[in-house]
């Protein structure tokens, strides 16, 4: 596999580098694609000017992203 302690070479690239890097790729997309649906509706439905809102919004699309995770890795 990737990471046998003492035979890896210095070539390969490590089993923990390798989750590291994809786990700040997926962070980024996920974080990104959350953050920006509220800004992007937040025009079309009137409230653009009204921060109490759209952080309203912010939390319940992130309570509801944690939900549907948790449903998702239990089931």
């Amino acid at each position: 596999m990737y990471n046998q302690c003492r035979s890896c070479k210095n070539t390969e690239t490590s089993f923990c580098v390798l989750t590291l890097l994809f786990f700040v790729q997926h962070y980024l997309t996920m974080v990104g694609g959350t953050l920006s649906t509220p800004f992007i509706l937040s025009g079309p439905m009137c409230f653009a000017n009204n921060t109490l809102v759209i952080s309203e919004v912010l939390s319940t699309i992130f309570f509801a992203s944690g939900l549907v995770t948790l449903l998702q890795s239990t089931f």
